[in-house]
């Protein structure tokens, strides 16, 4: 650009292409680099004397841009050949370059002779030519022109995104127009990328089956998912701010915000659980889970401390949920209390069923509800007990009657005594697959105690008076027909049996005892006939 050629006008051409760099918006790029848009046009405005603080919106504003000030024509040759940021000339008829600057050459790669050699199509995707014509055709003649946006391609192939400011000039007694171009390629980027977050994040939203919220660090909510405006039938306007409270139920409104504001004030995590009125007219049980968020405090993700930005939080239907629960609740009361009175009513047949085996077997049979209800254990005769296993019982009866000779039982009753220990061993290892026998004794009183033990599933209540009573009834678990022999044999015979197991008190005197009609734990007052000493037990 020759300086001579260098007037008042293109002076104002300079200055009004700084203007609108200066005045346009965007983010800004770091000073120095072939980037950059308001920080670069507030930069070049200045240099040609521009005042880019005043509105140049305000059309008195516009005119001061465009007065002629008092700069000589060699300092405007040598700001646009010194300009950091991309400049050029190009012939308005043929497209041609007609002067470039140094940052064009730097920044596109070119020589200045193979830009002149070049037109404007030249830097651009072939794919915008017929774009480039056009505009071209619709270029005012008279005045600077707007921001555009275009892509150019660099020589290396690169395609980079620019905007461009141009105003029309003469040059060498031609027709053209002078440009600036800004590489904002990393702004476009980083804009798409946003966009495309932001379609990502709402399509994600939109698809997700809870319900997606956010709000700013006063707690005003900012943003709700198409989910809560399908499920409530409110617009998004309905739900910004406060509003959204509007559809909590009466009576779960009050505690609920004072919980949500607490949490907010604090900013702190919060569940929370209330009724949301649906678009239907129901209402439906809410959870509402807020989360938090922070950002970096300089919005880059560099160092400093975070900001706190408001919450993030999830709604979810939980309804059913509740309903299940609710029922859940009914079903355990009332099971538990099924279990009670079942309790009771076997505690009842049990008393009720001791009662009566104590009479029908004229005191022999003592059946035990707990096991404190044994017997006091005689002095054991052996310090372990015998295992029982079919091959131990003759041994365990051998021993029954050598103790019963020491307590002078007679032998017709210790014939007896052996039959009932017998039957008893015989009972644990076919029905519990084995257990223990202990003998005990009293000598000087005469009266001998067999202890026999197993851990297999007890007699069932239900079963009970059948296995005792009924001649020939056996079944796995009970002990058959050989009871029948047991209260035939026995003095007296203590039971008690639990799923836990079974244990019988086999008790023999020297003397036969009259039956116990009168003994206070069976039924009246009367004196314990010995060897009845309760609440202990053997092992």
């Amino acid at each position: 650009m020759d300086a001579t050629e260098v007037g008042v006008n293109d002076r104002q051409t300079f200055q009004g292409i700084a203007g609108n760099m200066a005045s346009d918006r965007g983010p800004s790029a770091p000073d120095g680099g072939a980037g950059g848009d308001r920080t670069s046009g507030r930069r070049m405005a200045a240099s040609m004397g521009v005042d880019s603080d005043q509105d140049t919106q305000h059309p008195s504003n516009r005119d001061a841009h465009l007065a002629p000030v008092d700069v000589s024509e060699g300092t405007y040759r040598a700001l646009f050949d010194s300009h950091p940021t991309p400049m050029w000339v190009f012939d308005r008829e043929t497209l041609r370059f007609l002067d470039v600057n140094e940052a064009a050459i730097r920044h596109y790669g070119y020589t200045r002779g193979e830009f002149l050699e070049r037109t404007l199509a030249d830097i651009r995707p072939d794919q915008d030519a017929a774009r480039l014509r056009a505009h071209i055709r619709n270029l005012p003649l008279d005045r600077p022109g707007g921001r555009e946006e275009w892509r150019h391609r660099r020589k290396d192939g690169e395609i980079i995104a620019v905007e461009v400011y141009g105003s029309p000039v003469r040059f060498r007694g031609r027709d053209a127009r002078l440009v600036v171009a800004l590489d904002v390629t990393e702004r476009v980027a980083s804009d798409q990328k946003r966009r495309e977050s932001e379609a990502l994040f709402e399509a994600l939203a939109s698809a997700a089956p809870v319900m997606l919220w956010m709000a700013d660090p006063r707690g005003n909510c900012e943003w709700l998912s198409r989910s809560w405006l399908e499920f409530t039938g409110r617009t998004l306007e309905e739900g910004l701010g406060t509003r959204w409270t509007e559809g909590i139920h009466p009576e779960d409104r009050e505690p609920c915000l004072a919980a949500y504001w607490q949490s907010s004030r604090d900013r702190m995590p919060f569940h929370l659980e209330y009724r949301l009125l649906r678009q239907n007219g129901d209402y439906r049980w809410i959870l509402d889970v807020g989360t938090p968020r922070y950002l970096p405090a300089d919005g880059t993700g560099g160092g400093g401390p975070p900001v706190f930005a408001g919450y993030i939080g999830t709604r979810i239907d939980i309804t059913e949920q509740k309903r299940v629960e609710e029922e859940n609740a009914r079903l355990l009361a009332e099971t538990t209390l099924l279990a009670h009175r079942q309790t009771e009513l076997l505690e009842a047949q049990q008393a009720f069923l001791k009662d009566v085996l104590f009479a029908v077997t004229d005191g022999v049979l003592r059946l035990c509800r707990r096991p404190d209800e044994l017997p006091a254990p005689l002095e054991a005769v052996d310090t372990d007990p015998w295992p029982l296993a079919v091959p131990t019982l003759h041994t365990v009866r051998q021993r029954v009657d050598e103790m019963a000779r020491t307590c002078r039982l007679p032998q017709e009753r210790r014939f007896d005594l052996q039959m009932a220990v017998g039957e008893a061993t015989m009972n644990a290892v076919v029905h519990a697959g084995g257990g223990t026998a202990r003998v005990c004794a009293d000598r000087e009183q005469g009266i001998l105690q067999v202890w026999i033990r197993d851990s297999g599933p007890g007699i069932a209540v239900e079963r009970m008076h059948r296995a005792v009573l009924e001649r020939g009834w056996t079944t796995a678990g009970s002990l058959g027909h050989g009871f029948h022999i047991m209260l035939q044999t026995a003095d007296r015979i203590y039971l008690h049996t639990d799923a836990r197991g079974t244990v019988v008190v086999i008790e023999k005197w020297w003397t036969a005892p009259e039956p116990d009609w009168m003994d206070e734990r069976w039924g009246a007052e009367v004196v314990f006939a010995p060897g009845d000493r309760a609440g202990a037990s053997v092992s």
